[in-house]
């Protein structure tokens, strides 16, 4: 049999080069390399048509935990977005299902109520487990001098109410975390604001901050972790 001419096959080594220059180049070099070796190029590609693939679920990694546990005190990421007013936070609250009474209200609409600037801050939450009885505010205060923790502003509590769900609390073995922010004196109290787990919802709510009260040994106080 005679011999093909160079300008028998110009065309189709055209055509070749093209297509091993294309964006499918790897699959018609592999398909050449098996019609060289006298095997049918395609028999991959037509199993792959008459079989339908099993689609793979992607990998999605663990929900990474956004507290760690230190022993006697949490440390919970918290992210503030944007800087809200109080009056605001009472919508903002509402509107992630979130519950306030006439109390945390009247903290909200304060003009002592302090706002964080945007960032990513680490705030320690001391337990109130770590105290062989229960722990009297100004016990709670000179922990956190010792630790050089600083008093949060208070939009801190709205953040950790708004960020960390009552499942998270539990999980931390919390019944409620208290924000030891600057009080604001609301309807004759020296208010904290709190964050609490209850059976009828989430709340944030309020505490009085007389330095003489007793706090029950169930819950937690926020201070932030200094820069």
């Amino acid at each position: 049999m005679a011999k093909l001419t160079l300008c028998e096959v110009r065309g189709l080594l055209n055509q070749l080069n093209d297509v091993l220059s294309g964006e499918e180049g790897w699959v018609w070099l592999e398909a050449l390399k098996k019609f060289l070796r006298k095997e049918n190029p395609w028999l991959l590609a037509e199993l792959a048509v008459s079989e339908p693939a099993t689609v793979q679920p992607p990998l999605v990694p663990p929900a990474q935990k956004r507290w760690r546990d230190m022993g006697d005190h949490l440390i919970l990421t918290v992210v503030v977005d944007r800087v809200s007013t109080g009056p605001v936070w009472i919508i903002r609250t509402d509107e992630k299902g979130n519950r306030t009474n006439d109390y945390s209200r009247g903290v909200l609409r304060s003009n002592k109520f302090s706002t964080t600037p945007v960032g990513m801050y680490d705030v320690a939450v001391l337990k109130g487990s770590s105290f062989s009885s229960d722990p009297y505010t100004k016990d709670v205060r000179k922990k956190a001098k010792q630790m050089k923790w600083a008093d949060p502003n208070s939009d801190i509590a709205c953040f950790i109410r708004e960020q960390y769900s009552d499942e998270e609390l539990k999980e931390m073995g919390l019944w409620w975390i208290a924000v030891m922010h600057e009080p604001i004196v609301s309807d004759d109290f020296s208010n904290l604001l709190t964050v609490n787990r209850n059976d009828d919802g989430r709340w944030l709510n309020t505490y009085d901050d007389n330095s003489d009260n007793r706090w029950n040994r169930n819950g937690g106080f926020a201070f932030l972790v200094s820069q």
